[in-house]
């Protein structure tokens, strides 16, 4: 029972954490959409008055209407709805954002009409004034945290990040102000590149990093396959190109063993695919006859047709050979013998061109 009790304490805690940095950032939002439709009111209803008929008399013993309470609860008409914006795109998808902004402003209405009344013509950034000094549920941006300290390089030059990253928390009584770097670019100002970028260009204000050339490992110099400071497998260091990609489909051991397959070259690698009129087994993983394929498309082997062509030539030369009794023909069936014992033991699926092969499965 104490075990599950604490457990339970836990759970409270962390929720409780959680819902401490929810209610932060949304704070601010409520803040900020609280603010926007106000000051939306107060544009919409500045050119109004009493409507009474005797304007002086009204403003003589009401005040000016630019102050009055009239005026300010007409405002209040906008505040908080999302469709007082013409752009709400900020606030979509927050659930409760509207009902949370009432609730906001019903705890600080006193404190929101004597800004109106006394405050706006001095104080006339309401943002600044409300949210970041006054509730203190905002910071101004490029600041973080509970006590709205600097994003990384906002003091030195002006630019969070360098422009090439967020700061945690921006904007955000909440938040680490650490530096969430785009890719490509890395460090706690995100102003170095990452390990396969390149600098392009780079002043003490602004970086831009350039992608390495696919081919190469452990970053690179400059763009291309000459900037690579080493090439990755796959690829080889050529002195004139830089890092080229190695065909393993020709160099080295043969790649693809297994009958009706061959090979194709890929940038870095290379695919083992089945023939024309093959299709893989994914179980077995070998290469099966395509029941599906199209009915007018050859399945015979290109090697096997080339073996089956030689073979007939090579028994009717032999023939006419025995028939003739010719010192030509004879010449002729020993170099188709030949021939053909090339053909048997040197040609399969993998030495015949794929234009050969499209040619004779169509």
């Amino acid at each position: 029972m104490k075990l599950f009790a604490k457990k339970y304490s836990l759970i409270q805690i962390v929720l409780s954490i959680f819902s401490f940095i929810i209610n932060a950032q949304a704070g601010c939002l409520e803040c900020k959409l609280l603010v926007e439709t106000f000051l939306v009111g107060l544009e919409k209803t500045k050119k109004g008055n009493f409507a009474g008929g005797n304007t002086d008399w009204e403003e003589r013993k009401l005040g000016t209407y630019k102050t009055s309470e009239t005026r300010f609860l007409e405002i209040i008409e906008y505040v908080c709805k999302k469709n007082s914006l013409e752009n709400s795109d900020n606030y979509s998808g927050k659930n409760n954002i509207e009902f949370k902004c009432h609730n906001l402003l019903e705890k600080y209405e006193e404190e929101i009409e004597e800004w109106f009344k006394n405050e706006q013509d001095k104080e006339n950034d309401m943002m600044d004034y409300f949210c970041y000094n006054k509730f203190k549920l905002c910071c101004p941006p490029g600041q973080y945290g509970s006590d709205c300290k600097n994003c990384p390089g906002l003091l030195s030059n002006g630019t969070v990040c360098y422009g090439r990253g967020t700061c945690d928390g921006d904007g955000l009584r909440k938040g680490t102000g650490k530096c969430m770097c785009e890719e490509g670019y890395a460090g706690p100002y995100c102003n170095n590149c990452g390990s396969q970028y390149f600098e392009e260009i780079k002043t003490t204000t602004y970086i831009k990093c350039e992608k390495c050339y696919e081919g190469c490992a452990k970053g690179c110099k400059s763009s291309g396959p000459k900037g690579c400071n080493s090439c990755r497998t796959g690829f080889e260091m050529n002195e004139e190109l830089g890092c080229v990609d190695i065909d393993e489909c020709v160099n080295g051991e043969k790649k693809c063993v297994k009958a009706n397959e061959y090979c194709k070259n890929t940038i870095g690698s290379y695919d083992c695919l089945c023939i024309e009129g093959y299709i893989l087994n994914k179980k077995t993983k070998e290469c099966e006859i395509d029941i599906n394929a199209h009915p007018l498309k050859g399945w015979y082997r290109p090697d096997t047709f080339l073996k089956s062509i030689a073979f007939t030539s090579f028994i009717a030369i032999l023939g006419f050979v025995i028939w003739q009794r010719s010192l030509t023909l004879a010449i002729l069936a020993l170099i188709a013998s030949i021939l053909i014992a090339y053909i048997e033991y040197k040609v399969d699926v993998n030495t015949i061109p794929d234009e050969a092969k499209n040619f004779l499965n169509s």
